[in-house]
């Protein structure tokens, strides 16, 4: 029981879910400019992709 709510933790922070986080960010940065729009999903997404390998390990 304590492996699944850590577990759902986890997937609920904005890091392991980039997308839910990038569509609160990305209203408010639309505003200002499309250029850092881009990079912030950028590195949402590597990061994203770094840590899954590590998530998938941790659980396993």
């Amino acid at each position: 029981m304590r492996f699944y709510t850590t577990s759902i933790r986890l997937l609920s922070t904005p890091v392991l879910n980039p997308n839910v986080y990038i569509k609160k960010t990305s209203n408010e940065i639309l505003k200002k400019d499309k250029n850092t729009l881009k990079s912030v999903k950028k590195s949402y997404y590597n990061m994203y992709k770094a840590l899954i390998p590590l998530h998938k390990n941790k659980f396993r």
